[in-house]
């Protein structure tokens, strides 16, 4: 599996955005409550998207997404290693659902447009949106190692079948040779 580096910089450093103050911004956890509730209530009418969220208790993924949010949006320790967390945690999603960066693209439009609807001021809006938009890359990672780990599969099933039936013709060859040395 190739792994593409992506900057994920932005999220761990307060170089680009002074990050303490981007939630106050926004509107603090209060508005940050609110925004989670209606970009789910988005997310669940996008047809597009409906599939990502058939078996998912909305009630902990409403408590996750805050969560994250929350620190996104103030200071993400140095420690979390943000690409491999996103990989891990969606890997399911990449797997059985096709997630790919086009869908990140789709939940990052609602996102814009929850802080919209929430009347947050739109320079809070692009400093948010500086934080989530480079993360796409990492979706577009997971959507590729799972084309590759498909491609991969495929590749070793056929092999193993070219193997076995080359197995048998050589073991059936060798049979036709015992059979016609004993007439």
């Amino acid at each position: 599996m190739a792994s593409t580096t992506i900057n994920t910089g932005v999220i761990h450093s307060n170089a680009h955005i002074h990050k303490d103050e981007l939630l106050a911004k926004i509107g603090g956890e209060a508005t940050l409550h609110k925004a989670v509730d209606i970009f789910y209530s988005r997310l669940l009418q996008d047809a597009e998207l409906q599939p990502f969220f058939q078996h998912a208790n909305m009630t902990i993924l409403k408590w996750h997404q805050f969560n994250i949010m929350s620190i996104a949006f103030t200071q993400v320790p140095n420690n979390v290693d943000i690409r491999r967390l996103i990989l891990s945690k969606h890997v399911g999603l990449f797997e059985d659902c096709g997630l790919t960066a086009h869908h990140y693209d789709i939940v990052c439009r609602h996102f814009e447009e929850t802080l919209q609807d929430l009347h947050v001021d739109p320079v809070a809006i692009a400093q948010a949106k500086s934080v989530v938009v480079p993360l796409r890359d990492v979706f577009a990672e997971g959507a590729v190692n799972c084309v590759q780990q498909r491609v991969y599969a495929q590749q070793r099933k056929r092999s193993m079948i070219a193997l076995a039936t080359t197995s048998l013709v050589v073991l059936g060859a060798m049979q036709l040779l015992r059979w016609r040395r004993t007439l």
